[in-house]
């Protein structure tokens, strides 16, 4: 079994980032020319941040020193690639750089702990062999790693692919959500209440299996129909703007109508 919980692996092809990149670094050791850490999304090759970038705000040298053993967002000057020495900047990362960048390496650190769970529950393959041939070229393909790239793929073994679909489920897929909508039903025709049980039948007709829709009364005429578990913001609004269309083209036809109220979507069950 390969020992893939302390194996440094790049999370990138390239060994090396570029001038001018944004990394995230693991905060070292301070010295007197500087501070020196370690760029966690390359393997955990070494930096330095040195004095005279730090010395221009005395504060970030300060908060630098108290914030060790802690991730930070820093700038890449210079990069020797015979020696891996890798100059980098704290002050010159800009707020938009900053929040795209961890938003980047999370999602990297997501699909890392993935292609690890692979690797150990298989015993059969490398997290370094994972990343080669699954890892990397999804991350020049799609700039990222995220839950719009990890679809089912031809892989040499069929017990790696159905491994790694597994861990994508318990470690990718979104929270379900509730998502409703208030409409007020009402029929003083001669369709009646029957009109009323018939239209919103209708409604839940409309659900899927993967946006099943109920209808729930509130307080007559008022009633919620929606979804308890969601997991597609865009699919689930489809469904239930087509489930409001069935209630109210039921409703209409027993001289009945029905009206729109708010539509909500939350985390917590309606």
């Amino acid at each position: 079994m390969f020992d893939n919980g302390t194996e440094d692996v790049r999370f990138y092809k390239e060994k090396f980032p570029q001038p001018g990149d944004c990394v995230v670094v693991i905060v070292g050791k301070s010295t007197k020319d500087g501070v020196r850490v370690k760029l966690l999304e390359y393997g955990h090759i070494d930096g330095f941040i040195r004095k005279e970038d730090i010395d221009r705000c005395k504060e970030t040298f300060v908060l630098l020193i108290a914030r060790k053993g802690k991730n930070e967002v820093v700038k890449v000057l210079s990069v020797n690639a015979e020696t891996g020495y890798t100059e980098l900047s704290k002050l010159q990362v800009t707020d938009d750089e900053h929040k795209t960048c961890d938003d980047k390496y999370h999602r990297a650190v997501t699909a890392d702990w993935v292609l690890r769970s692979v690797s150990n529950q298989t015993e059969k393959v490398s997290v370094v062999q994972l990343y080669e041939d699954i890892g990397w070229p999804l991350v020049e393909t799609y700039g990222s790693l995220n839950d719009q790239v990890w679809q089912p793929f031809t892989f040499p073994s069929p017990e790696v692919l159905s491994t790694l679909i597994a861990c994508v489920n318990t470690r990718i897929s979104p929270d379900p959500v509730s998502l409703y909508a208030e409409i007020d039903v009402r029929c003083n025709g001669y369709g009646g209440n029957d009109a009323i049980k018939s239209a919103l039948f209708a409604g839940e007709a409309m659900g899927t299996d993967i946006v099943p829709i109920k209808t729930r009364p509130i307080a007559v005429p008022l009633h919620r129909i929606g979804s308890e578990r969601c997991y597609d913001r865009v699919m689930g609004l489809e469904t239930l703007a087509n489930a409001v269309d069935a209630v109210k083209e039921v409703i209409e036809r027993g001289d009945g109508e029905c009206n729109l109220g708010a539509v909500v979507w939350r985390v917590t069950s309606w």
